[in-house]
């Protein structure tokens, strides 16, 4: 009985049809084009044309042999000299142990190789690309047999049901793409303004998400989000927002209106509150904070402070230590002395003295600090380096400040696309003071602390200012901290390298220094880098500016502030950070 099978369009014989052997089965009917064995040859002559029966190797992982190897006709041994471009079949008998070669028929060794998709060439297998009981289609280039595809026949599967989908599987095993094989040109294409990700229950499809949708997804509510500048040359309201929404002020003026704060370019406004209604200052200006984008030396007017509590009242510190401002009052006749300039007359002298030092008039118009029985007769200030202070003679006590070296401020690396980058400003050099009474043997040695470096071009690091000392450890104010290096930034966001305030020394005050200021970004192609960290005490200089454009840090000022930290935005190169600025040192002297 015969049949015909939908595999191949065979026909397929029962028991009861004669016996006859294969061969002489094939010689027999492979004439006719509906035969059997036509189909056969049609099939396999298609999958692997020029190549030889599908052959099970013998020999080593190392080294493959295979003997009695026949061509398709079954009855041509195959060639000692292979042609280029055959094509064989093969079934290893053990998995490969690297690389490796076969040889058929004790004919010609040749490697055997795969495709090297980085490269377009062809290199050597790697141990375990061939597998035990799984067939390989390989073909002869002239030198070696090269492995088609890079993958065995019953590891690919193509079903054009699914449009071209490629699913790599076996009846054990489940193949993945190889990552960082898809490029971003394969990809399906995404909508504008969209993003990738899934924000339905359940795994699942990737999908396309809108800037809400990743908000939410990333629980980002109440993040700081930019959302433009606002010309303020008209005094414009407040505008409508939620929590985290928010503008620099492109022009000056005032906002809330008319009676609303006033704004210079570069202050920000943030929303506090959801829901927040577009008002003036009186109905919704509790929902804003403003926070000053450019304060600089003497920008902040006395209409800024808060009011004094009572008449003839003086700022500044009567306590131990350093610490925040302090309010005292003094009587009115203080007040009249000062102002008509009287001999020896002491600022603190209506009982609020606070220490042994008194800043008082000289009588010429001038005033100098004072102590308990006497008055300043000199003063030596020391600018840089090491060296040798000899005391006066005459001198009972001296009063030593002293302020360490600014760091300088990090290099920034280049920018790239919108993606802007700045560098950390350098920290302020510590204070410190001591007013010493047991004088030591002169000359002493003192050392003045040196500004650090700024960082060069790129991501490198400002160095350290060094310290500020007075006979070695009897006054110490250490240096500031070197701002770390700036990589790209992807707004809005920021960089925490900023460099630390030099710690607290050793004196009679011993105060840390101002650190740095970091580096961020609100949108694209926008960068503020570092401020470095002022200098402290009654010497003390400003550090060096950030940067909003392409440019290297500014220097620190003098005394002992922190270099400002390099710029690039636009897509520009590499920038350097600014130098630190030296510390310095002043004795008084008094008799």
């Amino acid at each position: 009985m015969t049949g015909t099978s939908t595999n191949l369009g065979l026909t397929y014989y029962d028991s009861g049809d004669t016996a006859q052997t294969f061969l002489d089965y094939r010689t027999g009917t492979s004439g006719s084009t509906g035969s059997n064995m036509s189909r056969i040859d049609a099939f396999a002559g298609s999958a692997i044309a020029g190549g030889c029966i599908p052959f099970t190797t013998g020999g080593t992982g190392a080294a493959y042999t295979a003997t009695g190897i026949y061509l398709l006709d079954g009855t041509t041994t195959f060639p000692a000299s292979v042609p280029v471009g055959t094509k064989i079949l093969l079934k290893p008998n053990t998995s490969n142990t690297g690389a490796c070669t076969l040889q058929i028929n004790g004919g010609d060794i040749n490697s055997l190789l795969k495709v090297y998709a980085q490269t377009d060439g062809v290199s050597n297998l790697q141990s375990g690309d061939l597998q035990t009981a799984k067939y390989y289609l390989f073909f002869f280039n002239g030198s070696a047999w090269v492995l088609l595809d890079g993958v065995s026949l019953n590891q690919l599967v193509v079903n054009d049901a699914i449009n071209g989908d490629l699913n790599f599987s076996t009846t054990t095993n489940a193949y993945t793409v190889k990552t960082g094989a898809i490029t971003l040109p394969k990809m399906a294409d995404i909508s504008s303004g969209k993003i990738l990700g899934r924000v339905s229950s359940g795994s699942g499809v990737v999908e396309e998400l809108t800037s809400a949708e990743v908000i939410a997804a990333l629980d980002l509510a109440n993040a700081l989000i930019y959302l433009g500048s606002i010309d303020c040359s008209t005094n414009p309201n407040y505008p409508t927002a939620n929590a985290g929404d928010l503008y620099v002020m492109s022009v000056a003026g005032k906002i809330g209106g008319a009676s609303g704060e006033d704004v210079e370019v570069g202050d920000m406004i943030i929303c506090n509150t959801d829901a927040t209604p577009s008002g003036d200052e009186a109905a919704v200006g509790v929902y804003w904070d403003i926070i000053q984008g450019n304060i600089g030396d003497g920008s902040v007017a006395l209409t800024k402070l808060v009011d004094a509590t009572a008449q003839y009242s003086l700022i500044g510190r009567n306590s131990a230590g350093a610490g925040p401002w302090e309010e005292f009052t003094v009587d009115s006749n203080a007040f009249s002395l000062l102002q008509n300039g009287a001999e020896g007359v002491d600022i603190l002298s209506t009982g609020e003295t606070g220490g042994t030092l008194f800043l008082g008039e000289d009588g010429d118009g001038t005033s100098s600090w004072k102590a308990a029985g006497g008055g300043a007769k000199s003063r030596t200030v020391i600018l840089q380096g090491t060296t040798s202070y000899t005391i006066p003679a005459g001198t009972k006590y001296i009063l030593v400040q002293a302020l360490g070296g600014g760091g300088g401020g990090g290099g920034a690396q280049a920018s790239t696309g919108s993606n802007p980058s700045g560098g950390g400003g350098g920290g302020g050099g510590g204070y410190s003071e001591s007013f010493i009474t047991s004088l030591p043997g002169s000359p002493v040695t003192v050392q003045v602390g040196a500004g650090g470096a700024g960082g060069t071009a790129g991501l490198n690091n400002g160095t350290d200012g060094t310290n500020t000392t007075f006979n070695t450890t009897t006054v110490v104010a250490n240096g500031g901290g070197g701002g770390l290096a700036g990589n790209t930034i992807v707004p809005p966001n920021f960089h925490a390298n900023y460099g630390s305030g030099g710690g607290a020394g050793t004196g009679d005050v011993a105060s840390g220094g101002s650190p740095g200021e970091f580096a961020f970004s609100l949108a694209a192609l926008s960068v503020q880098s570092g401020r470095g960290g002022n200098g402290i005490g009654p010497h003390g200089g400003g550090g060096g500016l950030g940067k909003t454009s392409t440019a290297a840090g500014a220097a620190g000022g003098v005394y002992g502030s922190g270099g400002g930290g390099g710029c690039s935005r636009n897509a520009e190169g590499a920038t350097a950070g600014g130098a630190g600025a030296n510390g310095i040192m002043v004795i008084w002297e008094f008799a």
